[in-house]
């Protein structure tokens, strides 16, 4: 582009010299009378402001359209731009030439002089809007922001699902944690119900072994005997024992939790 850009410059050389002697004449006729025809030195500085957007907007124009930037909707509003940058500049030459001779020269120091600024920003504003290169740099500029965007957007996606799965670990884990309490404590139930069995068995079963005949007057002594009832055995029954007939000798009973003999 670069290249380009010198070989025109050399093609047209005179075309580049014409347009710089035009800012330059334009230029000085109407800061000559801006400074005629200004009160204070402020109001001097502020109508040079919009000479120079004039005269800025003349020169942009050209350059864009030697670069072959004027294309599409840009090229309309540059020459729109373009012909009121001609308008403005030209109205301060003739303006500045006639020496405020009155008739039309009170109306552009009036209306058209201190709106030459305005008009500038506003073709300038256009331009720019409406230019396909930088509407397409905006858009290349645009999609890295949002790729960017996206891969940080990424990273903290990945940071919360890495913390949710630290969540949802330590809330199974506490679930875990409190069924085991639960079998624990079911478990623990249990084996006091089994306990509480057997402190009861031991008081109540004498009586029960007492009511269905069976004497238990050392009961106290063979508590621990009661829960091997497998290996109790009643003595074997003989006519030869000196027992009297049928009856069971109680005397040689250890302990026995089955029905009397007969």
């Amino acid at each position: 582009m670069s290249q380009e850009k010198a070989t025109l410059n050399r093609e047209m050389p005179a075309l580049d010299k014409i347009h710089l002697l035009f800012l330059l004449y334009s230029g000085a006729h109407n800061t000559v009378n801006a400074f005629t025809h200004s009160g204070n030195v402020v109001f001097f500085v502020f109508v040079l402001v919009g000479i120079l957007s004039v005269e800025l907007m003349l020169w942009a124009v050209y350059q864009h359209w030697k670069d072959g930037r004027l294309i599409g909707p840009m090229l309309r509003v540059s020459l729109w731009a373009g012909l009121f940058a001609m308008f403005f500049a030209t109205a301060g030459i003739l303006a500045q030439a006639q020496g405020g001779a009155g008739g039309w020269t009170s109306t552009y120091y009036a209306w058209i002089m201190p709106t030459s600024a305005p008009c500038m920003f506003l073709f300038a504003f256009l331009i720019q809007a409406v230019d396909p290169i930088t509407n397409a740099d905006r858009k290349a500029t645009g999609a890295e922001h949002m790729t960017e965007v996206e891969g940080r957007l990424e990273v903290v996606d990945r940071k919360q699902l890495a913390l949710d799965n630290r969540r949802n670990i330590r809330r199974l884990k506490a679930h875990v944690q409190h069924q085991r309490m639960d079998l624990l404590w079911k478990e623990s139930m249990a084996r006091r119900t089994r306990s509480l069995l057997k402190k009861s068995a031991r008081i109540e079963l004498p009586y029960l072994l007492k009511s269905i005949g069976v004497p238990v007057e050392r009961a106290a002594k063979l508590t621990s005997k009661w829960f091997g009832l497998g290996s109790l055995q009643l003595p074997p029954h003989s006519g030869d024992s000196g027992s009297k007939g049928g009856e069971i000798d109680h005397s040689v009973i250890d302990v026995t939790p089955g029905e009397p003999g007969e």
